[in-house]
């Protein structure tokens, strides 16, 4: 380990601007990939809180003489069903007076003639809404729901939910795509740096092939300094983006409307940061390898022919 540490730092010797740009544009790159997944990570989370605060809305009909208490068994009964309350049409308006009141206090001045809201009831499922899979269960249940005789309407925030359900399909889709694209290009990176370390080098790979060194003896110090240069940029791009993410957290604390949106932010745990950082440093072993793969392999006699 010593000796690879040696190695390590006398390439940084040798190299410093090539080895600094290279932590570099890396750190960057990978503070990328982590504000892919953090963002993603946290959309996803945002979409199950929301989930667990989602209720079916079943509208009666006002038409009817309804058996509410035998409708209410039945639909809790259902197996996806958590719980069911009754809201009656006076209990319905009084609700609407509440949240209006502030708003538009003149209409609620003018007497209406009749209650206009039907009587409903609020539907909890045991299926959290996690993702597009869950939208389409609820979707399913609320079809069913509507299809009880007395129930006129069922409503869920149609629009909302499957509109942000698409949204969160989107960014994971997306996330994927901008975070494979940046990992290859982190691989062409890294090979660019240790092809520098190479050609430094190249009297010293000559006189240990003459000598009889094996090939995993002469690559592992590559394959070692592209290890580290991953883990250290891992490490750097977690540390900015994890500053980022506190700064944007900050600000959004800071508004009343996106106060509890906050509440929900979360920056990864400990497991993740650390398969961050391996992901990273075997990124940067892998991106060495394919680079020195050719040493011991007729590559000192190409380099003395050319």
């Amino acid at each position: 380990m010593k000796n690879l540490m040696s190695s390590y730092a006398r390439t940084w010797a040798q190299h410093t601007g090539i080895q600094f740009a290279t932590l570099s544009i890396l750190s960057a790159t990978l503070t990328v990939v982590a504000i892919v997944f953090v963002t993603s990570f946290n959309v996803n989370r945002i979409m199950t809180q929301w989930g667990t605060d989602i209720k079916l809305t079943a509208y009666l009909e006002n038409d009817k003489d309804l058996d509410f208490a035998l409708l209410e068994k039945k639909i809790q009964g259902m197996d996806s069903v958590k719980a069911v309350e009754f809201v009656g049409k006076e209990r319905a308006l009084q609700i609407f007076n509440n949240q209006l009141k502030d708003i538009t206090p003149e209409f609620l001045s003018e007497n209406l003639d009749a209650n206009p809201l039907p009587n409903s009831f609020e539907i909890t499922l045991k299926e959290q809404i996690k993702n597009s899979e869950s939208y389409e269960v609820l979707t399913k249940q609320a079809s069913l729901i509507s299809s009880f005789e007395g129930i006129e309407d069922v409503s869920y925030g149609q629009s909302w939910l499957k509109n942000y359900s698409a949204f969160v399909s989107g960014v994971t889709t997306s996330g994927i795509v901008v975070i494979l694209i940046l990992l290859v290009g982190s691989l062409f990176i890294i090979g660019n740096s240790i092809r520098s370390s190479i050609s430094s080098r190249k009297e010293e790979i000559e006189i240990l092939e003459l000598v009889g060194a094996t090939r995993f003896s002469i690559r592992l110090p590559f394959v070692f300094e592209g290890f580290v240069t991953g883990a250290l940029t891992s490490a750097i791009g977690l540390f900015i983006c994890f500053f980022l993410f506190s700064w944007a957290k900050a600000i959004i604390s800071q508004s009343a409307v996106l106060a509890r949106l906050s509440e929900t932010m979360q920056f990864f745990d400990y497991s993740f940061i650390f398969l961050f950082v391996l992901g990273g440093a075997l990124i940067g072993a892998l991106g060495s390898f394919l680079t020195v793969r050719g040493i011991n392999d007729g590559w000192s006699a190409s380099q003395g022919a050319n």
